[in-house]
Protein backbone atom coordinates (compact mmCIF):
# COMPACT_ATOMS: atom_id res chain seq x y z
CA UNK A 1 0.00 0.00 0.00
CA UNK A 2 1.36 3.45 -1.04
CA UNK A 3 2.27 5.33 1.77
CA UNK A 4 -0.12 8.33 0.79
CA UNK A 5 -2.92 6.05 0.99
CA UNK A 6 -2.15 4.36 4.00
CA UNK A 7 -2.26 7.84 5.77
CA UNK A 8 -5.33 9.07 4.13
CA UNK A 9 -6.82 6.00 6.09
CA UNK A 10 -5.30 6.50 9.05
CA UNK A 11 -6.65 10.36 9.03
CA UNK A 12 -10.31 9.20 8.04
CA UNK A 13 -10.24 6.36 11.05
CA UNK A 14 -9.21 9.16 13.16
CA UNK A 15 -11.54 11.84 12.35
CA UNK A 16 -14.45 9.02 12.82
CA UNK A 17 -13.63 8.69 16.48
CA UNK A 18 -12.95 12.13 17.19
CA UNK A 19 -15.90 13.53 19.85
CA UNK A 20 -16.33 9.99 20.96
CA UNK A 21 -14.88 10.60 24.55
CA UNK A 22 -17.57 11.52 26.16
CA UNK A 23 -20.83 9.93 27.40
CA UNK A 24 -23.82 10.08 25.57
CA UNK A 25 -26.52 12.77 27.16
CA UNK A 26 -28.88 10.46 28.20
CA UNK A 27 -26.06 8.35 30.41
CA UNK A 28 -24.71 11.26 32.04
CA UNK A 29 -28.44 11.99 32.98
CA UNK A 30 -29.31 8.48 34.63
CA UNK A 31 -25.89 8.80 36.51
CA UNK A 32 -26.72 12.24 37.54
CA UNK A 33 -30.74 11.07 38.24
CA UNK A 34 -28.76 8.25 40.72
CA UNK A 35 -26.44 10.53 42.62
CA UNK A 36 -29.17 12.80 43.07
CA UNK A 37 -31.70 10.22 44.64
CA UNK A 38 -28.49 9.42 47.04
CA UNK A 39 -28.12 12.63 47.97
CA UNK A 40 -32.24 13.12 48.51
CA UNK A 41 -31.38 10.78 50.71
CA UNK A 42 -28.39 11.80 52.45
CA UNK A 43 -30.00 15.43 53.07
CA UNK A 44 -28.18 17.02 50.65
CA UNK A 45 -29.14 19.46 47.85
CA UNK A 46 -29.81 17.83 44.18
CA UNK A 47 -27.38 18.35 41.21
CA UNK A 48 -28.70 20.55 38.70
CA UNK A 49 -29.48 19.91 35.49
CA UNK A 50 -27.25 21.53 32.14
CA UNK A 51 -29.76 23.08 29.93
CA UNK A 52 -28.99 20.18 27.61
CA UNK A 53 -30.05 17.91 30.26
CA UNK A 54 -33.35 19.59 30.40
CA UNK A 55 -33.81 19.82 27.53
CA UNK A 56 -33.51 16.38 26.79
CA UNK A 57 -35.92 15.22 29.88
CA UNK A 58 -38.44 17.71 28.26
CA UNK A 59 -37.94 15.66 24.66
CA UNK A 60 -37.98 12.48 25.59
CA UNK A 61 -40.89 13.20 28.32
CA UNK A 62 -42.87 13.73 25.23
CA UNK A 63 -42.13 10.16 23.34
CA UNK A 64 -44.55 7.65 24.51
CA UNK A 65 -42.20 4.96 23.59
CA UNK A 66 -39.05 5.92 25.33
CA UNK A 67 -41.70 6.24 28.40
CA UNK A 68 -42.75 3.08 28.05
CA UNK A 69 -39.14 1.38 28.02
CA UNK A 70 -38.09 3.08 30.77
CA UNK A 71 -40.93 1.78 32.67
CA UNK A 72 -39.92 -1.57 31.90
CA UNK A 73 -36.36 -1.50 32.49
CA UNK A 74 -36.70 0.23 36.04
Amino acid sequence: MNKRLRIERLEATQSITEGHDEAPVYLELYFKHLANERREQAGESPIPLTPEEERWERETDEDPEFRANMKRIS
